[in-house]
């Protein structure tokens, strides 16, 4: 049984071929093909512990003739068949190297979920040509922004500054909503701590925050 989280990103996963980068377990590639989300995946990673880990999951569940395990660098050396990549348990800056370093340049679905640094990911996938279709959030004890997007060099697309903060395209649910008024709550207290120039920033940051929720 694989964690909300991880649940959550399978369900958004649309296409033939998988790559699962920084796989750990290989818990998403695995369940991405169970599920038929993808009819074959690459588990990949940098290191060997975590594709014998992967490896480990997939010969349990059978599933070794649509699942290969890859050692690679981040993106660096992708396979052709790719049409969706994964990105997920690492942050934002990390995911923003992977996709410097190893964007294929070809039109691709991205899946990405950072654990922290969503605003300055969302910076660099403005600036570089990545389309945002939706972003979600979903609650796991913490919570995990999901960020769909697709790769296009010929299109570029701009963020307002609520866009920044509060994300492109959400998907106004129960998980959202609840973030929305945490992430309120949280700069609100913070207000009560912080000197004269912070407490602009924050009040904006706040504003940005209100008006989603009322959205």
């Amino acid at each position: 049984m694989i964690s909300k989280r991880l649940s959550e990103i399978v369900s958004v996963i649309d296409g033939e071929c998988l790559a699962d980068i920084g796989c750990d377990h290989a818990y998403i590639a695995c369940q991405a093909v169970y599920d038929k989300k993808v009819s074959k995946a690459y588990a990949c990673d940098i290191a060997r512990k975590p594709l014998e880990n992967a490896r480990q999951s997939i010969e349990e569940l059978s599933l070794q003739d649509r699942i290969s395990c890859l050692l690679m660098d981040g993106m660096q050396g992708l396979p052709d068949d790719v049409d969706v990549v994964v990105i997920a348990g690492m942050g934002g800056k990390m995911i923003e190297q992977i996709l410097q370093e190893g964007n294929p340049g070809r039109k691709i679905r991205y899946i990405l979920s950072p654990h922290r640094n969503i605003e300055s990911l969302r910076h660099y996938l403005q600036e570089h040509h990545f389309l945002v279709i939706y972003e979600k959030v979903v609650y796991d004890r913490h919570y995990y922004p999901i960020i769909v997007c697709d790769y296009d060099a010929e299109q570029r697309e701009d963020y307002t500054e609520l866009e920044m903060v509060t994300g492109k395209n959400p998907v106004m649910d129960t998980d959202y909503r609840s973030y929305i008024h945490d992430e309120i709550k949280k700069y609100t207290e913070l207000l009560k701590k912080v000197g004269e120039p912070q407490r602009s920033n924050i009040l904006k940051r706040i504003e940005y925050l209100k008006k989603r929720d009322m959205s």
